[in-house]
């Protein structure tokens, strides 16, 4: 959650007070406001935390890449026969390929579920505004049809 100082609070009262809005609108306002920041700070984080799993994953698969690097290379030389020797290749091409297309996949989907998971506090924190602005728009009504 993220505090809001007190000095920017204090001038967005005055700024709406010559605005002619009762207290509680500039309260009611206010709040929602800090709920927008607060919805952004989540936001941020859950995609910061993304990209940080992200990058550790890729240094995993980088490590995982040399490790199976120094194995074919130890696998192409211990094998003497040339036929034997393009079996191992073949198969070594193969195993990379397959490996390397997983890692990819895995990777847009870890993007893919932090941006999911980050849009969608931004989006519930539109519907919370959407209902509050149909709130005010009916305390506003009510006072006019009292005043």
């Amino acid at each position: 959650m993220v505090d809001t100082p007190r000095w920017l609070t204090d001038e967005i009262s005055h700024f709406m007070e010559g605005l002619r809005f009762s207290r509680a609108d500039v309260e009611v306002l206010l709040d929602s406001q800090k709920r927008n920041i607060n919805a952004v700070a989540e936001a941020t984080h859950i995609a910061t935390e993304g990209a940080a799993s992200v990058s550790r994953r890729q240094a995993e698969i980088l490590q995982n890449a040399l490790n199976e690097v120094a194995t074919m290379i130890r696998e192409l030389q211990a094998s003497g026969d040339p036929h034997e020797a393009l079996t191992t290749q073949a198969d070594l091409i193969k195993r990379t390929f397959e490996s390397a297309l997983a890692n990819a996949r895995e990777l847009a989907e870890m993007v893919e579920k932090a941006n999911t998971e980050a849009f969608e506090v931004i989006k519930r924190r539109m519907g919370e505004n959407l209902d509050e602005i149909r709130e005010a728009a009916l305390r506003q009504t009510a006072r006019k049809k009292a005043g």
